[in-house]
């Protein structure tokens, strides 16, 4: 009987399998008790939850780094280049750390005046006939 390669790593997870959902339930019920001036606050950029949310993207991206070294996995090493991406978006890819300027042409797409892409007037709701 051929045994699963991935079934030790899955069982070294066990400790995670509760504190996932908590943590995600956690969050979801705050959004839905918290005072909707504190949830816009916390929420603007450069504010707490941007950070973690640029801090967990990075460090989702290190883990899996180091994971498609050990087992070569193709998919990880796409899946981390992806977060890593998603790490660079979240904070404008350091402009507001390093103080440069939205090039000019960036700018005239760019909803938010930043340096991302996903800000760009194509994805944005309002000018896809969003409301």
């Amino acid at each position: 009987m051929q045994t699963n390669p991935y079934s030790a790593e899955i069982k070294s997870l066990k400790n995670y399998y509760f504190s996932i959902p908590l943590v995600i339930l956690a969050s979801y019920s705050f959004y839905n008790f918290a005072n909707s001036d504190t949830v816009i606050l916390l929420g603007k950029e450069d504010s707490v939850f941007e950070w973690l949310t640029a801090l967990f993207y990075f460090v989702s991206f290190l883990l899996l780094v180091f994971t498609f070294k050990k087992n070569r996995n193709i998919f990880l090493l796409l899946l981390s280049f992806i977060l890593f991406f998603g790490a660079g978006e979240e904070m404008s890819w350091g402009q507001r750390i390093f103080g440069f300027a939205t090039p000019k042409s960036i700018n005239k797409i760019n909803v938010q005046h930043e340096f991302n892409i996903h800000n760009m007037i194509i994805f944005d709701g309002k000018y896809m006939g969003g409301g």
